[in-house]
């Protein structure tokens, strides 16, 4: 009987029955992420750890435009430009740009073994102190960490200085290199621009003022970690490394991670939101307001409104090989939200809109145009399509002026033949948005009204006709060899999409007579191109790290150039006033204003004053002309998620979301049994053939026991 009951009872759900009414968000895991807070660069990575651990500051989870505020800070601080002593004796004062930060007492870092200094054999915790950030400072500028945010912080004052006294040191000998790294980087000294004035209170202070540096405090990159756990977690003794089991200050702690196929984070019972909720301190109760779209879609219900966090008990991600099984178990309700992607586009969607076989089981879309920039980028340095500093045809540089003229209108031409429209349309199933400008919406600078004119698609291509003629190539002829123009198209793959839209690409080219050759290699392959400058057009992506312009603009800015380098700028544009505006817009906020001196167009000495937006501007209007990519898309991502999933509002740069959220388990759980039910009958018909197959044969037995 005990089989017969297991075998009609039974249903196919992947996890513990005792879980069934427990606050645990489930959800699927592509593969596993680095989470060292110092070097972490993956979005879901980021995701992850943004639970984990915390930052200075965060952004305000439900305002749009995103709104920053403090954290593990009291405050966001402002510049003070203040006077420092010369470096050495008869030198001049100098100006330096200070910012004062003071933490929250009473902070506590997860309790674990490696805080159990030497045993490591009972979990202990500890306050976070200023000392700790002075610790993460030193992580960022330690070249063994490659932290992605090195060039911002090399503006903090003698942190170039501390890197060339930390590497003398590892070069001194064994000894030094073994050394345990808090010990190390003692020896290496203190950073002069990164001073502790308490317990609880430091300075940062910089050579020049960039408010983008307060940026990255408020990404998991800048999160402290204690050097306890910096040194535990080493990868060797059957240890973990640091990059697959952080430690941090955050509203959850790591539970389990096995590498590619399950990772789960639980509620941190030493947060201060759960043993301080009285302090109200930030980040650590549910907002207070938001936007009315907040309000219509319940994310600002009594029920969670100045609440304390966090809602959700644990997270756990399993690896799913195959998308569609993804999607399959997000039907069953065994995954509580699942991001749309071209496979499960048609099944989920319906005429733009949620289609209603999923609507009517009171599944939501939400539908975000990410911070992400999608372009082709014409080599700037190429004799053809470009402007570089010197031509590498002699009779071209003779007539420098011309052929650079010549060449913009080639590359305004091809941005004029380029239909976005229809790529979106057909590859992406209209998962994005035709951009404009490299500034996506949401960018401070980006204009829903701006119209840039090289990027109006005219099935006719008249202007764009008009432009190949005067560029010298009237119906996309090359004088030269009076064959069609042939331009090399760079691919980072060889997989059938990628082909296909390659060859959407070269037709719409091909409308214009240019004959588009591609040129498809490895990823690898493709980098190295890059890198050497190797190529004529080629496609690329942008995601941001932070919601400013400047990371966008960064992508054009001269010194940025990627050949020889490797760096952002991968059409190696170089102009003279978009670099100079740059360096001024990177100083500024939002709200200010800088004034300078300048020559006219009289060759009089005129006072400028713009604002930042005023900046931009301009400097949109010399990418405008000069064309030096074709701007594509911003894409958006459309997530599913089920009506027992609250508090739900994606965006691209926020980590620090999982402690908004909140799950119903008891709906859940409801919801599930109706749409899983068990298929019974097979077992009720095997019974009956057992039965009737027994029955005969114990009647036999009846009979015979009798005689």
């Amino acid at each position: 009987m005990s089989f017969l009951g297991t075998l009609i009872g039974c249903g196919n759900s992947p996890y513990p029955a005792a879980d069934a009414g427990e606050k645990v968000f489930y959800s699927y895991l592509l593969r596993s992420y680095p989470l060292d807070p110092v070097n972490a660069q993956s979005i879901p990575g980021m995701g992850y750890l943004g639970a984990i651990c915390e930052p200075l500051f965060e952004y305000h989870y439900l305002k749009r435009p995103l709104e920053m505020q403090p954290l593990l800070a009291r405050a966001i601080p402002q510049f003070e430009e203040i006077t420092a002593p010369g470096l050495a004796a008869g030198e001049p004062d100098r100006v330096l740009y200070r910012l004062r930060f003071e933490i929250w007492d009473q902070v506590l870092f997860h309790r674990d073994v490696c805080m159990d200094v030497p045993n490591h054999a009972k979990p202990h915790t500890r306050e976070l102190t200023a000392e700790d950030f002075e610790f993460t400072f030193k992580r960022i500028a330690d070249p063994a960490n490659n932290c992605p945010a090195i060039d911002t912080f090399l503006r903090v004052d003698g942190l170039s200085e501390w890197i060339k006294r930390l590497e003398a040191m590892r070069q001194k000998g064994p000894q030094t290199a073994t050394l345990p790294v808090h010990e190390l980087y003692r020896l290496a000294g203190p950073i002069r621009g990164v001073q502790v004035t308490g317990r609880y209170s430091f300075d940062l202070l910089l050579t020049e003022r960039y408010p983008i540096l307060l940026y990255w405090l408020a990404m998991t990159t800048t999160a402290p970690v204690p050097y306890e756990a910096v040194e535990y977690y080493h990868g060797e003794d059957g240890r973990p490394h640091l990059r697959e089991w952080p430690i941090g200050t955050g509203p959850y702690r790591m539970a389990d991670h096995r590498k590619d196929d399950f990772i789960a984070f639980e509620k941190n019972p030493d947060w201060r939101g759960i043993t301080q909720p009285q302090r109200r301190l930030p980040g650590t109760r549910y907002p207070t307001g938001g936007e009315e779209e907040d309000r219509q879609a319940g994310r600002l219900s009594p029920e969670y409104v100045d609440q304390p966090l966090p809602f959700i008990d644990r997270f756990e991600y399993r690896r799913d090989k195959e998308a569609v099984t993804r999607f399959g178990k997000f039907l069953q309700g065994y995954y509580d939200g699942e991001e749309i992607i071209e496979e499960t586009f048609h099944q989920a969607v319906s005429g733009g809109d949620i289609s209603p076989a999923l609507s009517d089981r009171g599944i939501r879309l939400s539908m975000e145009t990410m911070l992400r920039v999608w372009y082709f980028a014409f080599n700037m340095d190429d004799d053809i399509v470009g402007a570089p500093r010197v031509f590498a045809d002699p009779a071209r540089e003779r007539d420098r002026e011309q052929w650079l003229d010549r060449n913009r209108k080639l590359r305004q031409a091809m941005n004029l033949a380029f239909n976005t429209q229809e790529e979106i349309d057909i590859f992406m199933n209209g998962r994005a948005s035709k951009a404009e400008s490299p500034l996506p919406p949401g960018v401070f600078g980006h204009d829903p009204d701006y119209r840039n004119p090289y990027r109006q698609y005219d099935p006719e291509l008249t202007r764009a006709r008009q432009l190949l003629t005067e560029a010298g190539y009237p119906g996309g002829i090359d004088p030269r060899t009076n064959r069609p123009l042939q331009i090399e198209l760079s691919l980072p793959d060889t997989d059938p999409r990628t082909m296909e839209l390659a060859r959407m690409t070269t037709r719409m080219f091909g409308q214009l007579g240019i004959d588009l050759k591609l040129d498809a290699v490895t990823y690898n392959a493709f980098v190295q191109k890059m890198r050497r400058g190797a190529f004529q057009v080629l496609r690329w992506g942008w995601y941001a790290d932070y919601p400013d312009p400047q990371t966008f603009l960064l992508l054009l800015y001269g010194p940025e150039s990627s050949a020889g380098t490797g760096r952002n700028n991968k059409a190696n544009f170089r102009n003279a006033r978009f670099d100079f505006l740059y360096e001024k817009m990177a100083t500024l906020a939002d709200d200010e204003s800088v004034t300078w001196t300048e020559t006219g167009p009289d060759g009089a000495e005129r006072v400028v004053t713009m604002s930042r937006g005023e900046i931009i501007w301009e400097m949109i209007a010399i990418f405008e002309y000069e064309c030096p990519w074709i701007v594509n898309h911003h894409p958006m991502s459309f997530n599913l998620f089920h009506s027992w999933y609250h508090n739900v509002k994606p965006n691209t740069v926020i980590y620090t979301g999982a402690k908004y959220r909140d799950v119903d388990a008891r709906l859940r759980r409801e919801l599930r049994e109706e749409w899983n039910r068990p298929v019974r009958w097979p077992a009720w018909a095997f019974v009956g053939i057992v039965a009737a197959l027994v029955t005969p044969a114990v009647r036999t037995y009846i009979r015979r026991t009798r005689h």
